[in-house]
């Protein structure tokens, strides 16, 4: 488990917006928040259609959330926002199997691609190399989005 340097905060997810965003409760208060190091395929793209493997992403996210019974913990790194103001955090999962990084299982699971948004790098490592043995056993967007 990590050494946590900054501290979590309690949150509970209102709404899945699509792979790596999420509506979440603070103390009262909704928030769009971004995951960040990683980036799952666009569900609600403005000017294009549905990216291969969207659907299945924010299915994932959904039900990783289910899971934990929508109770989430928040991890910032060094940014607050991003430049449409929600929020970027690392989200922790409780549940019956111990804490799991929402953003880590979607990598994992070849749901998202690991991507850097510096200065927001904690995990970079942890995904980067969850990206790479994804794509190895061609899970998710990696064996069917090629």
């Amino acid at each position: 488990m990590p050494n946590f340097s900054t501290p979590l905060v309690n949150a509970s997810v209102v709404r899945v917006v699509d792979g790596d965003t999420l509506i979440v409760n603070i103390n009262g208060d909704q928030e769009r928040l971004r995951l960040i190091g990683m980036n799952t395929p666009e569900l609600n793209k403005p000017d294009g259609p549905v990216e291969c493997y969207a659907t299945e992403a924010t299915e994932r996210t959904q039900e990783l959330i289910d899971a934990a019974g929508g109770h989430v913990q928040l991890e910032r790194d060094v940014s607050e926002t991003d430049q449409y103001g929600r929020l970027l955090r690392y989200v922790w999962l409780l549940n019956p199997y111990g804490r799991q990084m929402l953003n880590e299982e979607l990598v994992k699971g070849g749901f998202a691609r690991a991507t850097t948004y510096r200065p927001d790098v904690r995990y970079q490592s942890i995904l980067n190399r969850d990206q790479s043995d994804a794509q190895s056993h061609r899970l998710g967007l990696w064996g069917s989005c090629n």
